[in-house]
């Protein structure tokens, strides 16, 4: 909704062998914040990142969200859209 915030939650798995540490979550716009864990993420251990975004606009949206990490694939992107009525 408009000049409402919405929270978006991905939840994800440690799959590896290793404790996964996020090390930082930039989002691609202003109107978007980012929470994810600050400790170590055990091996079979499930998080959540939390996305807050606020609408300043009206119409379709499509946003992401970079996640720096100490994985194997140290850059992952998260993306999300919807409509603000």
């Amino acid at each position: 909704a408009y000049n409402k915030p919405v929270d978006i939650y991905f939840e994800f798995t440690n799959e590896g062998t290793l404790p996964l540490t996020i090390l930082k979550a930039k989002a691609s716009s202003g109107c978007t914040i980012a929470s994810y864990p600050k400790e170590p993420i055990l091996p079979g251990q499930t998080e959540i990142i939390k996305v807050r975004y606020n609408a300043s606009a009206k119409g379709s949206i499509k946003k992401s969200v970079t996640i720096t990490s100490n994985g194997k694939e140290p850059t992952q992107i998260l993306y999300f859209s919807g409509e603000v009525k």
